[in-house]
């Protein structure tokens, strides 16, 4: 009955991102991140347009000594996000102008922010998977040959993550979660 149910939509891949920043900024940052996702998508074209989805939160760190940006994060948000079929034709599409326009005012920033918009194919586990997969990557604070980078980053990441809730479901995907009664990937018993 959920699959029938999820067959009735189209998804969108979706990447809204903010400017990158130091560490000691990382969870003032992901504040306003979260705060910025609430403004954005209670706006009335994103509540009409949307149905239902899953949103994660990512964070990389610059580990390049030759970037600009070296030792600094990059907080931002992947969605999968479930459409009418006929939004595509129909008076609810938003274009990646559109998207990146509300999305630069709901996060009240002078700039314009990175924002990705693609049509996926369906909603199966593994598109779910890919957008919750996880926070940070190993490889963004592991550093063999730099301890001392790898020590400072994971205690950057533990004070800005810790007691967040790092995935969020909304409409059609939170249904389809408690019908199928998943366990929370952050409270529940995953074994």
């Amino acid at each position: 009955q959920i699959v029938e149910r999820l067959s009735d939509y189209s998804f969108l891949f979706i990447t809204l991102t903010l400017k990158n920043c130091k560490g000691e900024d990382l969870s003032k940052t992901i504040d306003h991140l979260f705060d910025s996702w609430d403004r954005f998508s209670r706006r009335a074209r994103i509540a009409r347009a949307w149905k239902g989805g899953v949103r994660a939160l990512e964070v990389t760190h610059n580990v390049d000594y030759n970037s600009k940006d070296f030792d600094t994060y990059h907080p931002h948000l992947h969605a999968l996000v479930a459409v009418r079929k006929s939004y595509f034709n129909g008076r609810d599409y938003i274009s990646q102008r559109d998207y990146t326009d509300m999305w630069a005012s709901a996060a009240r920033v002078d700039y314009v922010p990175l924002v990705h918009v693609e049509k996926c194919k369906t909603a199966t586990a593994a598109s779910v998977a890919e957008v919750t997969k996880y926070a940070v990557k190993d490889r963004d604070y592991i550093l063999p040959d730099d301890w001392d980078l790898s020590i400072s980053s994971v205690a950057v990441l533990n004070d800005a993550l810790h007691r967040r809730r790092l995935v969020g479901w909304f409409g059609v995907f939170l249904d389809a979660r408690e019908e199928l009664a998943l366990d929370d990937a952050e409270d529940g018993d995953l074994i």
